[in-house]
């Protein structure tokens, strides 16, 4: 074994050895032999690879990326036991030599042990020339091959799927998750309404607010027409105010509304018309029947058959009171009615500012926000469409009772009275897929406060043309062109904002509201702060608060209870816009509070 080791330490190849600074292995007879140790990929550091030109020995293969990637996907597996570096350390010459046996670097070294290259190294093959073994471990390849080598194919799959998925698609799945945050939401709202009761006081006066609201409701509608008739107009009335229930409750005309209501529901179930797609609602979404227009003009042609047959319609104008009293009765008896089936309706169509806990307040806010009977019919929906068509159908009267001295042309305030409100509803009738997005119809339950309102408001506003009538008032030609041009002002700011919030809220991507500026929401959704939202927050409101103000102009000056009817709707714009604005704050959270500092005022610019 001397002899042995003496005659090796005298061969040339150790003093050639490029590993000759090292004390430890330039002892070592087979390192000089080993073509691997010299060119193994796993020795990044040694200074040997760094100084070696790659170009000098890829002489025949391309170093792109491309061409490396080719020779991996042809590579096939390793066949264990070929591998240069294990072939070495399988030589009988290095298992007996006791210079690696001893030496510590051999056994410690990371790079022959623990280096995760050199298992996956696809130059391992004998196919691969050596200059692409060089690219392959290179410090730049290495993060471009390592993601591809070891990334499955569900992962690209996942990431070409991704760029292919459109808007709407995105949106189609944000309102679908919305919609089931709507209904844990509904849930979480209810029983935390139900566990803020902080005792008998406060319940008493949550009970005691929602009693007064409902006994003064049906008042609000009644008082106008009862202080001011046809002989007098005064507060003074009041004391004269008949005791007997003859004079409000009347059989005839309980029928003649009952028979109205009918006729407009069998006209709203008829096929006729578009049927829409609901907006997303806590509920889901539902098909609704469109076909508002056909249901007034089909009225329009009724009640002139009635008057060409000559049948009776001065009855509608003196049993005017009885009327509205069967009106307010019918809605009182729908409140309660939804009241009873709103118990037994689903957690995501529920109202939560209706589900309290304290009947009283239930009731006058509503158990459910859209009810809908037997799948098809909405009845918030129709209900609200029957009164706004009532509301015509009574200015159809007032002009046919004047019908003689229109054509003599001595009636020109009441033509313009009536006229106003005629268009009013038939343009709702034309657009009323627009209330479908309004906040009155998604978030305002469907209890006594909404239903006795839609029920007792046609009459309240129709009051306005019957005063005009009654009183024969006639204003200068000049004064009813302000007038018009005023209203038809209003209209405009009324049904363009109404329009603009509708068609962002169906399709935000539309091209032809690109324009429009708008603030992202958590939820997925968008608010618009430019156009008619950058102006006011409720633009629709004050377009309408306009044309009822106009309608009540042509009432004169003769007296001034009319002018209790603009009143009672700016109360009314003004307390549902602090409510919108509160349901908003709470739904949107820093959205709207960005939205709320940017746009201040909420109805009247420049005042509220």
């Amino acid at each position: 074994m001397v002899a042995r080791r003496k005659s090796r330490s005298r061969s040339p190849a150790s003093v050639k050895s490029p590993r000759g600074k090292s004390p430890g292995r330039g002892k070592s007879p087979g390192r000089g032999k080993s073509p691997a140790r010299g060119k193994s990929p796993a020795r990044g550091k040694s200074p040997a690879r760094s100084s070696s030109p790659v170009p000098s020995r890829s002489g025949s293969i391309s170093p792109p990326l491309i061409e490396l990637l080719k020779a991996v996907k042809k590579r096939p597996g390793r066949p264990p036991g070929k591998s240069p570096s294990k072939a070495g350390s399988k030589s009988p010459a290095r298992s007996k030599s006791p210079a690696r046996a001893k030496s510590p670097a051999r056994s410690k070294s990371p790079a022959r042990v623990k280096s995760p290259a050199r298992p996956k190294s696809p130059a391992r093959s004998k196919k691969v020339s050596p200059s692409v073994k060089l690219i392959d471990l290179d410090d730049v390849d290495r993060p471009l091959l390592e993601p591809i080598s070891k990334s499955p194919v569900k992962k690209l799959e996942t990431s070409i799927e991704k760029p292919e998925t459109s808007g709407l698609r995105r949106s189609a799945r944000t309102t679908a998750r919305s919609s089931e945050d709507d209904a844990k939401q509904v849930q979480n709202l209810i029983d935390s309404s139900k566990k803020g009761t902080k005792g008998k006081a406060a319940d008493f006066a949550v009970s005691l607010f929602a009693l007064l609201i409902i006994l003064i409701t049906p008042l609000i509608f009644l008082l106008m027409p009862l202080i001011c008739t046809k002989s007098q107009c005064s507060v003074l009335n009041i004391k004269s105010l008949s005791l007997n229930w003859r004079t409000y409750i009347d059989k005839e005309a309980s029928l003649i509304y009952l028979g109205f209501v009918a006729i407009q529901t069998i006209l709203a179930l008829i096929p006729i018309g578009q049927l829409v797609d609901g907006p997303p609602m806590k509920g889901g979404r539902h098909k609704v029947r469109t076909n508002g227009l056909f249901a007034a003009i089909s009225s329009i042609a009724i009640l002139g058959a009635l008057y060409y047959f000559q049948v009776n319609l001065d009855v509608v104008y003196q049993k005017y009171v009885p009327l509205c009293v069967a009106a307010l009765s019918f809605g009182i008896l729908l409140s309660v009615i939804l009241y009873i089936t709103g118990g037994r309706a689903t957690v995501s169509s529920l109202n939560p500012e209706g589900n309290t806990g304290h009947i009283l307040s239930d009731f006058l806010q509503g158990r459910q926000v859209s009810p809908i009977w037997w799948g098809r019919l909405n009845v918030k929906f129709v209900f609200h469409r029957i009164t706004l068509i009532a509301l015509m159908a009574l200015n159809v009267v007032f002009l046919l009772k004047k019908w003689d001295a229109i054509k003599q042309g001595n009636a020109i305030g009441v033509v313009i009275a009536c006229g106003l409100q005629i268009w009013y509803t038939l343009d709702y009738c034309y657009c009323e897929e627009q209330w479908l997005y309004s906040f009155e119809y998604q978030r305002a339950g469907a209890g006594f406060q909404s239903i006795v309102g839609y029920a007792g408001w046609p009459f309240l506003t129709a009051f306005i043309s019957k005063y005009v009538m009654d009183y024969n008032v006639e204003l200068s030609w000049y004064l009813y062109g302000v007038l018009v041009i005023v209203h038809n002002l209003g209209y405009v700011i009324y049904r363009a904002s109404s329009s603009q919030k509708a068609e962002f809220r169906k399709n935000p991507l539309k091209p032809a509201l690109s324009y429009l500026e708008t603030i992202p929401t958590s939820q997925g959704k968008k608010l618009l702060v430019s156009g008619w939202f950058g102006w006011i927050r409720h633009p629709n409101y004050l377009g309408a608060l306009t044309m009822h103000i106009c309608w009540t102009a042509l009432c004169g000056n003769l007296n001034g209870l009319p002018y209790a009817f603009p009143l009672l709707t700016l109360l009314l714009f003004v307390e549902r816009a602090l409510r919108v604005d509160e349901n908003c704050k709470l739904r949107y959270g820093a959205a709207w509070e960005r939205y709320s500092n940017r746009v201040k005022k909420r109805v009247i610019p420049g005042v509220f």
